[in-house]
């Protein structure tokens, strides 16, 4: 088995292990090339040394993703935390020793980058890659219906120290559903503003949910302009094939 770090001709072989991995409702298969451009190799602090790859006979049959949250400012990457943002092994290969060898690696990478603390899994701000692409609009860690990944990552010393709730609804209005009358009165006192991408957010916004196709709605008194509410909706058209629906 070898283990390197990223090449340049090895996107098509990562697409393939993305998409024969198993993962579950939460990771986005069956994308096409361009997408891993767009969310992780294009990303301007993307580092060939954290991608780490282990490969058989020419074949990748695992790998794994290290990287950073931002700073305080949301400005830059802080290199004291460090987080694995994905972890994969073929399905074929596990149990092996693929997957700690993989994690060994990517550990090192972190400490030698400075990191005083690891995060297994990506969360709020400390999600650089895989975003709109694993756990949809927003990182949530190792998923729960992903069910090797806390054995595993127990297996390497990792504890759980945050949990997240994922919670979906459909957007159609169903028959006998109830309606908030008082939103009549807010119609009376209140506007709607309605605005496409424009990359007005800070870098760490931008370089994550910029690259995806949203759209931001803003609730604003009438009498002043005061904004009383916001709300993204972020597209994840991505997800269409695994969840059969937009």
């Amino acid at each position: 088995m070898e283990y390197r770090h990223y090449r340049n001709s090895d996107p098509p072989q990562i697409l393939t292990l993305w998409n024969q991995s198993g993962l579950a409702r939460g990771g986005a298969t069956g994308i096409p090339h361009d997408l891993l451009d767009q969310l992780l190799f294009a990303q301007p602090y993307f580092d060939r040394r954290g991608l780490i790859l282990a490969c058989e006979d020419d074949r990748l049959v695992g790998m794994v993703h290290a990287g950073f949250g931002c700073n305080d400012h949301h400005t830059d990457l802080n290199p004291l935390d460090g987080v694995i943002c994905q972890l994969l092994v073929h399905p074929e290969r596990r149990r092996q020793g693929i997957g700690r060898a993989l994690m060994d690696r990517a550990i090192q990478y972190l400490q030698e980058q400075g990191s005083t603390t690891i995060h297994a899994g990506p969360g709020p701000g400390r999600d650089p890659f895989y975003c709109g692409l694993y756990g949809g609009s927003e990182s949530a860690g190792f998923l729960a219906t992903d069910e090797d990944a806390a054995v595993f990552l127990a297996s390497c010393g990792f504890e759980a120290t945050e949990r997240f709730a994922i919670y979906q609804r459909p957007l159609e209005l169903e028959a006998g559903e109830a309606v908030d009358f008082r939103s009549v009165q807010w119609k009376r006192q209140v506007r709607i503003e309605i605005s496409a991408q424009n990359n007005d957010g800070d870098w760490w916004w931008n370089n994550r949910f910029g690259r995806l196709d949203y759209v931001r709605f803003r609730l604003l008194q009438k009498e002043n302009d005061e904004v009383l509410a916001s709300l993204t909706l972020i597209g994840l058209d991505q997800f269409v094939p695994k969840w059969n629906s937009r």
